[in-house]
């Protein structure tokens, strides 16, 4: 088999990439720590980092047009993957901003989600510090102001689609407030068959939804979905949260995705790592990876990696929509993830760490106004996409983050 290695590679280490001693990163620590960190150093900018070949911007940077906001969030999506999705690529990428120096504060599912739904706070001050009890899941979340809240109250269409919080299948069919549209699976252990709770609720209050089985690829749903919610909104400013569960477990590929990445295999950067002495004590402790979980391992990413395509191929057609509506220069696409993951690095098969593994994360930030370039500028995502969407919007609102506006200029 052929190693094939995740591109673009960036061996530099975040400053706080060995600070914690302990199996499981605390959150609410990491959130402080990494806050204090000043940006990391430049990273060199390797070939595989250029962009697709398209004419410059007929105009200086000039982001007075945006109304509206398509966030895309996947789950568990590693910083290095995005070289498997060419509609991410070839027209995100090419329109757009991509960051190269970006992390979780609290790199697991629901921390992030409820930070940055919240607008832009760390962990300790949503009180969400892990994805469970006691200091996690979805009913530790102030949903009584977020940024649907507010968008929604200032007259925004706002929806929700794909996953919201950990522990929200123990809430449904509970609508939290702000949401024009709400259609989320929760916690699906099939892709092929799972519930969806659906309805609506207003700025200042909660309502209760409807529950349906669907078939659905779930991906496929979910990119559907927003397609959908795009043609609602009309005319209508608005931010649109769509929240795939690709590539997180039960990463399961569509039939003929299934075998595309079958010659993959991962064996870069810190792989089984022989000498740990400079690691905590618990991660000596790991053995060595064997070759019947290295086997297992490669098998799980691919899979993983073969999951991104659905992805990929839903915002395509996402796009597409808004090219049909005519909402392509007034909306601002945002694409992120809520953490990375570790393929056997250091011997693990986790996330939620304090490496970049697990909190590194893509993002890419487009609109066509926007030259397309790479830049190094450390981002909390999870913290400054909020303020990125109250400063465009016109929307005055304090939070942890800050907002992104400057850089997308090129200030």
């Amino acid at each position: 088999m052929t190693c094939v290695r995740t591109e673009p590679r960036n061996d530099l280490r975040h400053p706080v990439g060995r600070v914690f001693s302990l199996p499981l990163l605390s959150l609410a620590l990491f959130s402080s720590v990494i806050a204090a960190v000043p940006s990391a150093p430049a990273a060199p900018v390797p070939a595989a980092r250029s962009l697709p070949s398209r004419q410059a911007a007929s105009a200086p940077a000039d982001l007075d047009q945006i109304t509206s906001f398509l966030v895309i969030v996947t789950d568990d999506q590693r910083f290095d993957t995005l070289w498997t999705m060419p509609n991410v690529q070839e027209r995100l990428q090419a329109t757009g901003v991509t960051f190269s120096n970006v992390f979780a504060s609290s790199p697991t599912c629901c921390p992030f989600r409820a930070s940055a739904l919240s607008g832009g706070f760390y962990a300790q001050n949503t009180g969400v510090l892990t994805n469970d009890e006691p200091n996690g899941r979805v009913e530790r979340f102030y949903d009584r102001d977020t940024i649907a809240t507010r968008l929604q109250q200032e007259g925004w269409y706002t929806a929700i689609v794909g996953k919201y919080m950990n522990g929200y299948e123990d809430i449904a069919p509970y609508i939290p407030p702000g949401w024009t549209d709400f259609r989320v699976a929760p916690a699906p252990d099939s892709w092929t068959d799972y519930q969806v709770v659906e309805g609506h609720s207003t700025p200042t209050s909660p309502s209760k939804g409807t529950e349906f089985q669907s078939s659905r690829y779930i991906t496929t749903f979910e990119g559907e979905s927003a397609q959908q919610f795009l043609h609602r909104a009309g005319d209508a400013p608005f931010f649109i949260w769509l929240a795939f569960n690709a590539p997180h477990t039960p990463h399961t590929p569509l039939a003929h995705d299934d075998d595309t990445y079958k010659d993959f295999y991962y064996r870069n950067r810190a792989y089984n790592e022989v000498n740990m002495d400079d690691k905590p004590d618990w991660l000596q402790a790991q053995p060595l990876i064997d070759e019947e979980t290295e086997a297992e391992a490669d098998n799980d990413n691919q899979d993983y990696l073969e999951c991104l395509l659905s992805v990929d191929r839903a915002i395509g057609h996402l796009l597409d929509t808004l090219e049909d509506l005519g909402r392509v220069r007034d909306t601002l696409v945002i694409f992120t993830s809520d953490n990375g993951k570790h393929f056997g690095e250091h011997r693990i098969f986790l996330k939620g760490l304090a490496y970049d593994e697990s909190a590194r994360i893509p993002l890419v930030v487009s609109n066509p106004s926007l030259e397309p370039r790479f830049t190094d500028s450390l981002v909390l995502a999870n913290l400054d996409i909020g303020p990125t969407i109250f400063q465009l919007a016109g929307v005055d609102r304090h939070s942890d983050g800050t907002s992104l506006v400057p850089i997308l200029l090129g200030d």
